[in-house]
């Protein structure tokens, strides 16, 4: 990189392989010029005014993260997706195991009320058959 410098204008001339991109607004890429291991600027697309982009360009020195490193950043991830996933599938079971517990209760209930109706019943009846006797 060297820049050129007078009054009232900077010159800024990057060599390095051609980096070919395509970037969305909000979105920031590092680049590593040299290949050394490092990136050296960072580019954020800030907006598009009237066809042009508005970019911020940053000086920076940071290791570029190896395919490994990157990897294990989306496993991190998509761990922590798949804890949460894990979290809703358990809140799901428990509300299918309360309301089978309901519904449980509910027929055991039924039940119990309905066997208290028979003993009622034929309680009920013997009363009336030893009354005509």
């Amino acid at each position: 990189m060297r820049i050129y410098e007078n009054e009232s204008k900077v010159e800024i001339k990057i060599e390095s392989e051609p980096i070919l991109v395509n970037m969305t607004i909000g979105k920031t890429r590092k680049f590593d010029l040299d290949g050394d291991g490092y990136y050296e600027i960072s580019v954020t697309l800030l907006d598009m005014v009237e066809g042009k982009p508005k970019l911020e360009v940053k000086a920076i020195s940071e290791p570029v993260k190896t395919e490994e490193e990157k990897q294990n950043k989306t496993e991190v991830s998509d761990g922590a997706s798949t804890q949460q996933e894990s979290k809703e599938k358990q809140t799901q079971e428990r509300e299918g195991n309360k309301r089978i517990t309901y519904f449980i209760l509910t027929v055991a209930l039924a039940i119990i009320i309905f066997v208290v109706l028979i003993i009622i019943t034929s309680q009920k009846s013997k009363r009336r058959t030893k009354k005509t006797k």
